[in-house]
């Protein structure tokens, strides 16, 4: 990459940064870029002066070694969202950003929510 970039200068470097790295970068999801959906929707809550989200798990399914998980993702007395996924987390996770979806703040960070408060 070092090398891409003196020869062929920025834009070479990030050709083969996304022809490398890409995928991988895709995949390693919102989590590790810090702008995960659950902290998303905590801030969007915090925001609204509404109570902090609970999460119970409502089922899951299948053998010990592929259980899938069915989550609620509760504020008060309301149901924000369910989600699934083969960890309590990742269903978690899933219900977080599918509340956030229908309050309509998805994929916005924090900056953005801040200023639709606004």
């Amino acid at each position: 990459m070092a090398a891409a970039y003196l020869d062929g200068g920025m834009d070479a470097a990030l050709t083969i940064v996304q022809k490398t790295l890409g995928k991988l970068i895709s995949e390693a999801g919102e989590d590790i870029l810090g702008m995960d959906s659950k902290s998303l929707l905590q801030e969007y809550l915090q925001m609204k002066a509404m109570q902090q989200p609970r999460y119970d798990v409502v089922s899951f399914s299948g053998p010990d070694h592929n259980r899938v998980f069915r989550v609620q993702v509760i504020c008060g007395t309301e149901v924000l969202g369910e989600g699934e996924g083969k960890s309590k987390k990742a269903a978690e996770q899933d219900a977080a950003k599918n509340a956030l979806a229908a309050i309509g703040a998805s994929g916005k960070g924090k900056d953005e929510l801040q200023e639709q408060e606004r």
